[in-house]
């Protein structure tokens, strides 16, 4: 069984079709790159299986549980994750309080207790700083953790994103371009630790324009044009597919 599958996963906006039928196999302990030219409905399946947008028609199942128009609280909760195109930080707060926001949904602290400062509010809060500290450790950044979001640079910023999402644990991680504006270096850095949560037995699925760094580190590729599938297969059997070649070439993003 699929960690995640998406069965005739269709969007209509109007009369236009972003996505149109749909299916999608990832197995637990991959890393694939979903691509394709600009416009190509990629965003959209993020938004739908994350649950930021329902789907006009079709099922989308996680761990073999129909998640399908769930809202992405819920969806984070059963352990898929998202991290979006842009960085969305609170940049007047530290890189230490950014993290422990996106933990706080799992903390779970009661009203009465929190006011309180109960035993377990404090042994819950201390859990939760420890592992928002371990994902700094992992993403590099514990050393800025008392440095404001807004003051990092690019590189650093998608970094703590990271951070953020795997402060809550995540089975599976959807990362929508997520080395976008990252240097050569940096790239490097930010792939090869996703090359290590896939070893620790997390599930990525990433959107990324980055051609050279997908192809390089991704198991398997998924191709999007005109919201439809248009190829899937190993990275190296996609650079030679002649329709994948033709869509790129039309929209002039060849890289």
């Amino acid at each position: 069984m699929p960690l995640l599958a998406t069965r005739n996963l269709t969007k209509h906006f109007g009369g236009l079709s972003a996505v149109q039928g749909l299916d999608l196999d990832i197995d637990s302990g991959q890393m694939v790159g979903l691509i394709g030219p600009n416009g190509a409905g990629k965003t959209t399946v993020f938004n739908m299986i994350s649950g930021f947008l329902s789907p006009t028609k079709g099922q989308i199942l996680f761990k073999g549980k129909d998640i399908t128009g769930l809202p992405p609280n819920r969806i984070a909760e059963k352990g898929l994750v998202r991290t979006f195109q842009l960085t969305t930080l609170f940049t007047d707060l530290t890189v230490l309080q950014n993290v422990l926001i996106g933990c706080h949904s799992q903390a779970r602290i009661g009203l009465w207790q929190d006011l309180f400062h109960t035993a377990s509010v404090l042994k819950r809060e201390r859990k939760v700083e420890s592992k928002a500290m371990a994902a700094l450790e992992f993403t590099g950044l514990s050393e800025f953790k008392s440095e404001l979001a807004g003051n990092l640079p690019h590189g650093r910023q998608r970094s703590l994103s990271l951070a953020i999402a795997l402060a809550v644990e995540p089975q599976m991680l959807l990362l929508d371009e997520p080395v976008t504006g990252m240097n050569a270096h940096e790239t490097e850095l930010f792939m090869g630790r996703l090359e290590r949560l896939k070893e620790k037995g997390v599930t990525i699925l990433l959107i990324e324009h980055n051609m050279l760094a997908a192809m390089s580190y991704c198991d398997r590729m998924v191709v999007l044009n005109y919201g439809q599938k248009i190829a899937e297969g190993a990275p190296a059997e996609i650079r030679q597919n002649e329709e994948v070649i033709k869509a790129y070439l039309g929209s002039g993003e060849v890289h």
